[in-house]
């Protein structure tokens, strides 16, 4: 099965504004697919499936991602290479990541969203492989997102925050990096803004800034500390420097 080139049609087919045709392709291909026979065609499967799920997962009832992410983990079965999981682990954050791009989301789709960013989160946080923790840390920033849009306990929110930047602390991974310098950022803005204690915020923030020099992705969250810290520089009397 030419996997390959199926994917890059679906791609273009995408950006013609053919999202239907697209769909149609890779159910073809996906429905009519056999268990993969080495890790090049399993790692094909993966990705795949998460262009699929990407286009079904705003349309289609949460059973049919289910199904998807069923049949690629069933297809693929026995191929732990980092490449075909990082694939499959891509493929689950579809279900996750598409709520930052919609307006107006129903409280009971980011409950339902929220539970599975923190499955995938525990599921492979522990990865041996810096791609799959990169998704699991991109599942647990959004679950906290998603908290926040719920308007759930700040104190709690930000508490898994730092939790989220602790356990971020030695990964070298750009993404990853960044992620731990938004989780820090995030999670003092909320201590500010909902006039929660202060203790330690002011150091977290020059950690924030410090790193993001070294980390090209989290410039603009560079600069939010920056701000912040200068905030509560004169909110205490002093110069921000």
């Amino acid at each position: 099965m030419d996997f390959a080139g199926t994917i890059e049609r679906a791609l273009t087919l995408i950006d013609e504004g053919e999202q239907g045709s697209a769909r149609a392709l890779l159910m073809g291909l996906l429905s009519s697919a056999t268990p993969a026979r080495d890790a090049a065609e399993a790692t094909a499967i993966a990705e795949a499936t998460a262009v699929l799920v990407e286009l079904d997962v705003v349309v289609e009832p949460d059973a049919r991602i289910d199904e998807h992410l069923e049949r690629m983990r069933r297809l693929t079965e026995g191929f732990d290479d980092e490449a075909t999981s990082e694939a499959r682990a891509r493929a689950e954050l579809g279900r996750v990541e598409f709520v930052h791009g919609l307006d107006d989301v129903d409280p009971v789709v980011h409950v339902r969203v929220l539970q599975h960013a923190l499955d995938l989160d525990e599921a492979h946080q522990l990865s041996p492989y810096a791609g799959v923790r990169r998704v699991a840390a991109e599942a647990a920033l959004t679950a906290q997102m998603i908290r926040r849009w719920l308007g759930q306990d700040a104190d709690s929110i930000a508490s898994a925050l730092d939790a989220l930047a602790i356990r971020l602390g030695g990964e070298s991974d750009p993404r990853l990096s960044a992620i731990r310098i938004e989780a820090m950022v995030t999670s003092s803005r909320l201590r500010i803004e909902n006039g929660r204690d202060l203790t330690g915020v002011a150091e977290m923030l020059r950690i924030a800034i410090d790193e993001s020099l070294r980390s090209p992705e989290a410039d603009g969250c560079g600069l939010d500390a920056a701000l912040l810290r200068a905030d509560l520089a004169i909110a205490d009397g002093e110069s921000p420097r």
